[in-house]
């Protein structure tokens, strides 16, 4: 009959990690993605960081067509009452 400390003992604590691990994981991204706010896009899962350039760079654009626009239009104001 073979002696018991001729075995190696086995150590189930990596299944259970394996198993734990998934789960924990997307509860607490689950979590952390509502608490964070909208306009962080990077490190979060279906944003990109260009969706917010592009974004930005479409709020430029028309800024500066308004900010022309106003220009324009205030500048025959004030020669016709110097003239006037």
């Amino acid at each position: 009959m073979p002696h018991i400390g001729n075995y190696r003992p086995i150590c189930l604590l990596p299944v259970v990690y394996k198993l734990f691990t998934p789960v924990l994981l997307n509860r607490v991204s689950r979590t952390l993605d509502e608490g964070r706010p909208c306009e962080q896009a990077r490190f979060r899962r279906g944003s990109s960081t260009v969706d917010h350039i592009h974004t930005i760079t479409k709020l430029i654009v028309q800024l500066c067509l308004t900010f022309i626009d106003l220009k324009k239009d205030s500048t025959p104001s004030k020669r016709r009452q110097g003239q006037a």
